[in-house]
């Protein structure tokens, strides 16, 4: 069985997934994470060749469009619309 992403990695305990930390005065990249925000699962520093990876694959997932369910015309009738006058259901005949 392969593991997903998320798990086979978890957030940063040290930046809590931002990829950086809070000094007095200014920002540092977070040194735990390699500034990726995601740790391996086991709590390890992923290498910056397996985090440019885990990213790319996020990233890809996220551009995705999300997959929406194809209604016939009897669900399309009985779904609500406010399409009508005043925000009335409009069903067309």
């Amino acid at each position: 069985m392969r593991l997903t992403a998320s798990e086979q990695h978890a957030p940063c305990v040290i930046c809590a997934g931002t990829g950086e930390y809070r000094g007095v005065f200014h920002l540092n990249g977070c040194v735990a994470c390699n500034g990726a925000g995601v740790v391996l699962a086991s709590g390890e520093t992923m290498s910056l060749e397996d985090a440019v990876q885990y990213l790319r694959a996020e990233l890809t997932q996220a551009q995705r469009p999300a997959r929406s369910i194809v209604l016939g015309d009897a669900e399309k009738y009985q779904q609500t619309n406010t399409r009508g006058p005043g925000g009335s259901h409009y069903s067309g005949d």
